[in-house]
């Protein structure tokens, strides 16, 4: 990999949290030789660049109490309308990422995810059913 990264004029090589390798900069017409030389050397692709499901969130249990004094906007700081911060609406995420939670616990950004799952509970807590988010956030643009 490191011969790679010299040969077709990246230069750097970095090492993922998910336990990968990764090239940037590779030009066009080069795409076919390194893909090759990574086979050869009995290395893979799959699992790069969003091809697949990457992770899956869910809230921490929280105590009732500590959910409804988190979701209270008596102090108005809640701001549901605001854009995203550094991105703004050119903001567009590009891993399939998967969330579940439920009605009163939105730490997840049930939104931001391209599949969502709250879990609908009845009065005993017993889950009750689902209401389903599919498309997340790109659904909105």
């Amino acid at each position: 990999m490191d011969d790679l990264a010299d040969q077709f004029r990246i230069g750097t090589l970095r090492l993922t949290t998910r336990q990968t390798f990764q090239l940037h900069g590779v030009l066009k017409k080069d795409i076919k030789t390194v893909m090759s030389s990574i086979i050869r050397s009995m290395g893979s692709t799959l699992g790069a660049c969003g091809d697949l499901n990457r992770n899956v969130l869910a809230p921490a249990a929280q105590p009732p109490e500590v959910v409804k004094a988190r979701n209270d906007n008596s102090h108005g700081t809640n701001f549901p309308d605001s854009p995203e911060p550094i991105y703004g609406t050119q903001f567009l995420s590009r891993k399939f990422k998967i969330a579940v939670t439920v009605p009163t616990d939105n730490s997840v950004d049930i939104f931001t995810n391209d599949t969502g799952v709250v879990v609908v509970s009845n009065a005993d807590g017993e889950p009750w059913g689902f209401n389903i988010y599919v498309n997340g956030f790109l659904l909105f643009y």
